[in-house]
């Protein structure tokens, strides 16, 4: 019996240090936290900003020089095309009228009197003329725009025009309209470079006109406004935090995946950057886990998985 009960000992003893022997290389063993490598849909995308313009402006001038009679339009007056802006004594001047008696006048009024009419539909900008005024033959007395038709009007770096074509689509956002977002397109593209004056000196960059879908009250000509391009969409791409890459150059990086208990590490080739992460082009898998703090492993080859984090979209 007493020899039962210590042998019995003897094998609870064994258990038991084998028990803590296995709790104690656990806990010598480096735990990490893991992301697991999946396909998402990357976009490349250019930022500038702006200031919102009308896209139709419509200067309208009197054919002739002359004098204004009266003008019946004031600005913000919404107007219909072949509506009449103003009336003038054409080819006449003050000179002609100065001293002349009614019947003289008269005359003059029944002979060169005409109306100035609206070229096209929108609403009055401005009204650069008054009743008595003397005006000249192609100089701008009355400017009508399209209210619904506005657009962005941004200069795009040098180095970064060859990325925008007409038809991107354009996200457009701006404190002025805040928590109010419009969408867009490019439009136009100047076919004429120029230098303009940034924050941190001059620079080369290029004209482009984006449009500005639905606007509505809140936004409005003058108003600075932020816009997103899109130039490009990859499909199941892939991309990882910074906090799991170390890089090497401007091109490539090292990352430790984990594999069956150790890391491994692991050389990749590295895209554009994101928000989110850097995207890699080659070197990973969909479903590889990917250690973060890879600075931490050192010549540790075991490890074990902490936490499973998610890679945000």
């Amino acid at each position: 019996m007493k020899k039962i009960i210590i042998e019995i000992a003897a094998a609870f003893g064994v258990v038991i240090f084998l028990l803590f022997s296995g709790v104690m290389i656990k806990s010598n063993v480096l735990a990490v936290n893991v992301y697991r490598v999946t396909g998402t849909q990357l976009e490349d995308t250019v930022i500038c900003s702006g200031k919102i313009e009308y896209t139709e402006t419509n200067r309208v001038s009197p054919a002739a020089n002359g004098i204004v009679q009266e003008v019946f339009v004031e600005r913000g007056d919404t107007v219909k095309k072949g509506d009449k802006l103003f009336s003038m004594l054409a080819n006449i001047s003050a000179e002609n009228v100065r001293g002349a008696d009614k019947a003289t006048l008269a005359n003059v009024v029944n002979n060169n009197s005409m109306n100035v009419e609206a070229p096209v539909s929108g609403t009055v900008l401005s009204v650069d003329i008054k009743s008595e005024d003397a005006i000249a033959g192609g100089a701008t007395a009355i400017t009508i725009v399209n209210s619904n038709n506005l657009c962005v009007n941004v200069p795009i770096n040098e180095n970064k025009i060859s990325k925008i074509k007409t038809g991107q689509p354009v996200k457009i956002t701006g404190t002025a309209f805040e928590n109010h977002n419009y969408s867009g397109k490019v439009t136009s593209i100047d076919s004429i470079a120029k230098q303009v004056v940034t924050t941190t000196g001059k620079e080369t960059a290029v004209d482009v006109k984006i449009s500005i879908e639905n606007p509505n009250q809140l936004i409005k000509q003058g108003y600075t406004a932020k816009c997103t391009i899109t130039t490009n969409i990859k499909n199941n791409g892939i991309i990882i935090p910074y906090e799991t890459v170390e890089m090497d150059s401007e091109n490539s990086g090292t990352v430790y995946t984990f594999n069956n208990g150790r890391a491994q590490k692991q050389s990749v080739k590295i895209g554009n950057e994101y928000e989110n992460g850097v995207e890699i082009i080659s070197g990973l898998n969909k479903n590889d886990l990917v250690i973060e703090a890879p600075e931490k492993i050192g010549n540790t080859g075991s490890v074990r998985v902490n936490k499973l984090l998610e890679i945000k979209k």
